[in-house]
């Protein structure tokens, strides 16, 4: 897990700080990356 890159700029770190539709759409996001 360590050695992955964080998508775009680091974002990806960002994903343990949102909760509930937050979280539900960013990881929206991610999908279609």
């Amino acid at each position: 897990m360590s050695k992955l890159v964080p998508p775009h700029g680091g974002k990806g770190l960002a994903i343990c700080l949102l909760e509930g539709d937050e979280l539900a759409t960013e990881k929206q996001k991610a999908v279609g990356l």
